[in-house]
């Protein structure tokens, strides 16, 4: 009798049991390296890829856990021990978000006698702690993990995401997938895995891949094959599929030319004044805010590469077009983050050019 059935599960419906974890496997190898090793693989069956990770499938087992925080019962979850991987196969469909991702996973028919023992989570298998050494005890000096926090990074306003061409919709129906998968109780209702490729079909791929298939090295780019699944199966690596250095050359030239025109003094409409400093990173700069009664207030303006747009305020409050501003460099033109239309709400206008220096 089989001890587990072949299925897809989406990772993110996958819960841990451990409150931390190392950032290496056990034979020394980074978590950030298999990372970037996961193959991206066009999906079928609702899913818009399939994972395929340079490690064994993760084991998962239906169960109920205790919730320590809540004093109470959180419902039957899908969970495994083994949360490296898990972590690590969170991370590249967290980056594909809001994409649909499923992974091969080995359904055990019942739970192992020590996973209530090595069940160390107090939220529900939720998040988990990377935690770099032994005598990092205190939370503050460990990585936490959570991909509904990280699937929220760059996406966090209906501006930022309108900017990237993602809809309400579609993030809604991200977060009802999730939902939906974790919400399959037996193993019955996951779809079976489809037949893994051989080392044979595997090697005959290569030359393919090797000689620019159409399939993966199109001249389309690597962010537009990735949001854009092909009907034949193509494989893709993290660092193809999520914003890279590679796929964002096109904003090069505008960071390069703010690094030049943004810095100087400006003066708003009620007469304070801006003065635009290098911080010491290549997208960001600080601004030092004077008004007309001589206070001061300090704070950033940020470059933000997939939407070319210049920033600053909470939770993007203003924004400009940071090719409109080269077009006219003299004038900064500041929308709001929050408004439905385009218009804007003030200006800068340029006084003093300052030369090069980090202060």
């Amino acid at each position: 009798m089989p001890l587990y059935e072949e299925k897809l599960i989406c990772p993110l419906a996958v819960r841990f049991t451990q409150e931390h974890i190392r950032p290496q496997f056990k034979d020394g190898r980074k978590l950030d390296e298999s990372i970037r090793e996961v193959q991206i693989n066009s999906g079928e069956h609702g899913y818009d890829f399939i994972l395929e990770a340079p490690f064994p499938s993760i084991e998962i087992i239906r169960w109920s856990q205790f919730d320590t925080e809540t004093a109470q019962a959180d419902g039957d979850h899908w969970f495994t021990l083994d949360n490296r991987r898990l972590y690590c196969l969170q991370h590249v469909a967290a980056s594909l978000w809001p994409k649909k991702c499923a992974v091969r996973v080995e359904v055990l028919y019942a739970a192992c006698h020590g996973i209530k023992r090595k069940d160390t989570s107090r939220t529900v298998g939720r998040d988990v702690a990377i935690k770099h050494s032994d005598r990092h005890t205190d939370q503050d000096q460990s990585d936490h993990w959570d991909w509904r926090a990280a699937v929220q990074v760059g996406l966090d306003t209906c501006l930022r995401r309108a900017l990237r061409g993602i809809t309400e919709d579609e993030i809604r129906n991200a977060y009802g997938f999730v939902a939906s998968e974790d919400k399959k109780a037996s193993t019955q209702e996951l779809l079976d895995a489809p037949e893994a490729p051989s080392l044979l079909s595997k090697a005959k791929m290569e030359p393919a891949v090797a000689n620019g298939d159409a399939s993966t090295d199109g001249d389309c780019s690597s962010a537009e094959r990735a949001s854009t699944p092909s009907s034949t199966r193509s494989t893709l690596r993290l660092e193809d599929a999520v914003p890279c250095k590679d796929t964002l050359t096109q904003y090069q030239p505008s960071l390069s030319a703010l690094q030049v025109t943004l810095k100087g003094i400006w003066a708003g409409r009620k007469d304070e004044t801006y003065e635009v400093l290098e911080s010491g990173k290549e997208d960001t700069w600080t601004c030092m805010r004077r008004d007309a009664q001589g206070f001061s207030k300090r704070f950033t303006v940020w470059f933000d590469a997939q939407s070319n747009c210049i920033s600053w305020g909470l939770d993007w409050n203003y924004y400009a077009d940071a090719s409109e501003f080269l077009k006219n460099p003299s004038t900064i033109q500041w929308y709001s983050g929050h408004a439905r239309t385009k218009k804007p709400l003030f200006k800068w206008h340029h006084t003093m050019h300052l030369a090069s220096s980090t202060r």
